[in-house]
């Protein structure tokens, strides 16, 4: 009697502190990061549909892969930003598309424009008791 061919089994996230990573140890956002953000092209690496990561970022974080993401993406630019990277090589090292998408984003996410958080958090990284921790 011939085997079925059943559904492969639907894609698991686990958290691991700050991590999600697949049941192979692939962390999800050092996956996004490496391919720009972009949901399609992290369900390519890691084999699955778009629509199970969809489902399996949603599972575990309470939001959809997109914001997941965006949000991941504003942090890292506000890292890149306190060591002294220049917003338009910020645009560039995380895939905006140009430097008003990231202004955009900037508003969106810190309520203030691009030039006003630049100030802010350079004047932060000059405070002797500021730490990036």
């Amino acid at each position: 009697m011939a085997e079925k061919k059943g559904k492969r089994a639907s894609l698991k996230l686990v958290r691991e502190g700050h991590r999600l990573l697949t049941d192979d140890g692939q962390d999800i956002m050092t996956l996004a990061e490496q391919n720009q953000f972009k949901v399609a092209a992290v369900a390519s690496a890691i084999g699955a549909q778009v629509q199970e990561l969809e489902n399996a970022i949603k599972k575990a974080t309470g939001s959809g892969p997109k914001e997941y993401f965006r949000t991941h993406r504003i942090i890292l630019a506000q890292r890149y930003l306190r060591m002294g990277y220049g917003a338009d090589q910020i645009v560039s090292l995380l895939g905006f598309s140009h430097y008003t998408h990231l202004a955009r984003e900037v508003k969106l996410f810190y309520g203030m424009t691009i030039t006003a958080w630049t100030k802010t958090e350079q004047a932060r990284c000059m405070d002797p008791g500021f730490s990036f921790g």
